[in-house]
């Protein structure tokens, strides 16, 4: 649950990682 609170926190500092994730 960590790693999905921290890939949340990098999608709001950076979109492109966000849309990469996504």
């Amino acid at each position: 649950m960590h790693v999905l609170n921290y890939l949340i926190i990098n999608c709001g500092f950076s979109n492109l990682f966000c849309n990469f994730i996504y």
